[in-house]
């Protein structure tokens, strides 16, 4: 049996606003799957097409992940800032 190995990309969770975060958590968008930590979250956002009904920070996560073919991404507290993604405040 071989082992599969995952690259994760991991970018500031400012990508993401306080309020979309926590309705993340809460469980309130179906389009994404999380696994939170106390620093951030693993999130897979191979869920939600179409991207409709969705905050704007999530959707641009969304296809900023989809322009790089990537499903998963861990947002962390002490991450790179992609300058690809807007950032929000966390104050």
């Amino acid at each position: 049996m071989t082992t599969w190995i995952m690259q994760v990309p991991v970018i500031r969770s400012a990508h993401l606003s306080m309020r979309t975060t926590k309705a993340l958590v809460e469980g309130l968008y179906d389009a994404a799957l999380i696994a939170p930590y106390p620093q951030g979250m693993f999130i897979w956002l191979g869920f939600a097409d179409p991207i409709t009904g969705l905050p704007r920070d999530l959707k641009l996560l969304i296809k900023w992940a989809r322009q790089h073919k990537i499903k998963w991404v861990r947002l962390d507290a002490d991450a790179e800032i992609s300058i690809d993604l807007p950032t929000y405040p966390w104050s």
